[in-house]
């Protein structure tokens, strides 16, 4: 499907509360306390900032290393880009959202994946 844009959010994360717009990419960036292990982020679907809200969980830190097949496939699962099973296990369609990650950052295909997530997002 496609990210979610121009939707308010709000990311609570401990005592800290940042409030934005999804940017056309879809992806909330924000900083968060090294030590914080969860979170909730609240995305407003309708536009409508006043009305309800729909909670997502977020288990901070809880990723497989980058230069696993598993943290790889978490990455992208976070990103949209995939929803096959998180199981360190390469398959079709997880170099479907390989290609896909690729065409969306213009990652040259002989450069390393992680080497680019870890530049793209620094994880």
């Amino acid at each position: 499907g496609e990210p979610l844009r121009d939707r308010k959010y709000r990311l609570t994360v401990g005592a800290s509360v940042r409030e934005g717009r999804i940017p056309q990419d879809g992806l909330v960036e924000q900083e968060v306390p090294a030590d914080a292990r969860e979170g909730t982020l609240t995305l407003w679907l309708r536009g409508d900032p006043e009305g309800p809200g729909f909670d997502v969980k977020l288990d901070i830190g809880a990723l497989d290393p980058h230069d696993t097949v598993s943290g790889l496939q978490a990455r992208l699962y976070n990103m949209g880009l995939y929803d096959g099973a998180i199981d360190g296990q390469d398959s079709e369609e997880l170099q479907a959202a390989v290609r896909k990650f690729r065409e969306s950052t213009g990652g040259p295909e002989e450069r390393d994946l992680n080497s680019q997530v870890k530049d793209r997002y620094g994880r």
